[in-house]
């Protein structure tokens, strides 16, 4: 049972504004590190990390892929290095990939609440808001890139996640390691429907494999079916969020951050661009006010 649910006394404030509070997203590719076989003590980008996240300037801020952090860092430790009232780690809990790939939460003392909940294969971290105008709902998940059926079984776990609390607004921040329908032309959109297509991008191997499944846009629709609102589409921040430089020359990307509200009204939702962050990650930063 969430804080304040209880009985199921519950504000809800659908359609309304929270100003003052605004909720970030930034994948910081390995947690730092420069590689996942580094054995450091310290991420060699932490403090570009850090002035990344000092730029987002979000009451709360979900940090994907933190690698090593939970063994790395205490809760006190983040609060001191980024300079939050709060400071959660954990795992993802997932079989298929690192065990120390991580989620990291900071936010402010209006954030009562973080915990790892299953989301299929792996862990994704739902926090409770106190908004002072009623509970927020804030999931940070980090789906798979390299298998677009298991992205399926995760968007339907965090669904149901979700639809446990109907009545409480909910937003999801997250690296989908996919991409929207619209993205594509239309003959690969419909190729990327085709059960023929998904087994054998299935059978792909790796590293193309992660290249092949993103014609599957089903987990995106799967939120959508939801009552999910897609609110960078929404504001028309359809860029890139994930960069990758290819022969030292190809700027090779794909937009594969997401915001996704349902039962709350966002004012504004924008992908972060800069040195700042170019410096920190691959990934540019993502922040709703709301």
């Amino acid at each position: 049972m969430l804080p304040g649910l209880a009985g199921g006394v519950v504000l809800v404030w659908k359609g309304r504004s929270m100003l003052g509070l605004s909720v970030g997203s930034l994948n910081v590719c390995s947690g730092g590190f420069n590689g996942y076989d580094n054995v450091s003590k310290h991420p060699s980008r932490l403090e570009a990390i850090q002035a990344a996240v000092k730029a987002m300037n979000a009451s709360v801020v979900g940090l994907i892929d933190t690698y090593r952090w939970v063994e790395l860092f205490s809760a006190a430790d983040l609060r001191r290095l980024f300079g939050y009232a709060r400071a959660f780690s954990s795992s993802l809990a997932c079989e298929v990939v690192d065990s120390r790939v991580g989620l990291t939460v900071l936010g402010d003392e209006r954030l009562i609440e973080c915990v790892p909940v299953r989301i299929y294969d792996r862990d994704c971290l739902q926090l409770v808001i106190d908004t002072r105008n009623g509970l927020l709902i804030v999931y940070v998940a980090y789906f798979t890139s390299w298998s677009a059926e298991r992205r399926r079984c995760q968007a339907q776990a965090l669904i149901s996640l979700a639809n446990e609390h109907p009545e409480t607004p909910t937003l999801i921040v997250q690296d989908g390691n996919c991409v929207r329908p619209e993205y594509w032309p239309w003959p690969v959109r419909a190729m990327g429907r085709t059960d023929w297509y998904r087994r054998w991008a299935s059978n792909a191997r790796l590293p193309l494999k992660e290249l092949w499944q993103l014609p599957d846009t089903s987990a995106v629709a799967l939120l959508r079916a939801a009552g999910f609102r897609d609110e960078l589409a929404a504001a028309g921040q359809l860029g890139k969020t994930f960069h990758r430089r290819v022969l030292g020359r190809f700027d090779v990307g794909f937009p594969v951050d997401y915001c996704w509200s349902r039962g709350l009204k966002v004012q504004h939702c924008e992908v972060l661009q800069g040195p700042v962050f170019a410096a920190a990650t691959d990934h540019n930063g993502v922040k709703a006010w709301l």
